[in-house]
């Protein structure tokens, strides 16, 4: 190994050691050195369907940056945010499963983790976890649907916040890079807590379950982004990518 590469490498290996300990960050850098040795042009994707090669590919691979994560889910695994807190970005990330997110407060301590259900709905609703976390929702149709193929584990009635709110609550910058929305058949009211004027995300990427390619602006969500000064730029497997139009 150059003394070039073997720098790069140890300077990797104490960030990855200052971010998660070094029994994870021996256990990141080993993956990331495997990957280098079997495929130099192998690149690392946490997400589902490689949205966050998308997403580092829009703000040409910066190293810092702020996110704001509806639906986190899981800290790493089908994580669009993940890549991203490893290169140094930081930021809100939001689940209604307390259990999920006392996972992100182990796992990135230096991001603020939320436990809320957000939506523009102002009264209770019926937040409806499964056996299989991924598509637990407070959508009564998709838990219509899912249950029939997932067992539910429990209901839980909250009140919802808005989007806005919380962002306000944390000190959330009005003009943050990147928010990811996967609310499972929730996504429009999620964005319909968000007031657009004050809050003004440079890419916006939601899961569209109804998007025709065919006749976008049909669906809602193109049409409600459009409307306050978005493009859409991407679809890729279910989810939109919306950039802020400058000027």
């Amino acid at each position: 190994m150059s003394a070039v590469l073997l720098r790069r490498a140890l300077r990797v290996g104490g960030v990855l050691v200052r971010q998660f300990g070094v029994a994870r960050a021996a256990s990141l850098f080993t993956a990331r050195i495997m990957a280098a040795v079997l495929d130099k042009f192998a690149r690392l994707t946490y997400s589902q369907h490689g949205e966050d090669q998308i997403i580092q590919y829009f703000f040409n691979f910066r190293r810092d940056g702020y996110y704001v994560d509806v639906g986190c889910n899981h800290p790493e695994s089908g994580s669009n945010t993940f890549a991203l807190y490893r290169q140094g970005w930081r930021g809100v990330c939001i689940d209604g499963n307390g259990d999920l997110v006392r996972r992100f407060r182990r796992a990135r301590p230096n991001d603020v983790a939320v436990v809320a259900v957000v939506s523009n709905i102002d009264k209770e609703i019926v937040f409806t976890k499964f056996d299989d976390d991924l598509v637990s929702s407070v959508s009564t149709d998709h838990v219509r649907d899912w249950s029939s193929r997932r067992n539910v584990i429990e209901e839980i009635r909250v009140k919802p916040r808005r989007l806005d709110a919380i962002l306000r609550e944390h000190g959330v910058p009005t003009n943050f890079d990147l928010l990811s929305v996967d609310a499972e058949a929730h996504d429009f009211e999620v964005l319909l807590s968000l007031d657009l004027t004050e809050f003004r995300p440079s890419l916006i990427v939601v899961e569209l379950l109804e998007f025709r390619i065919g006749d976008p602006r049909v669906d809602p969500v193109v049409e409600h982004l459009i409307k306050h000064g978005y493009r859409m730029i991407g679809f890729v497997m279910q989810n939109g990518y919306f950039a802020l139009t400058r000027g």
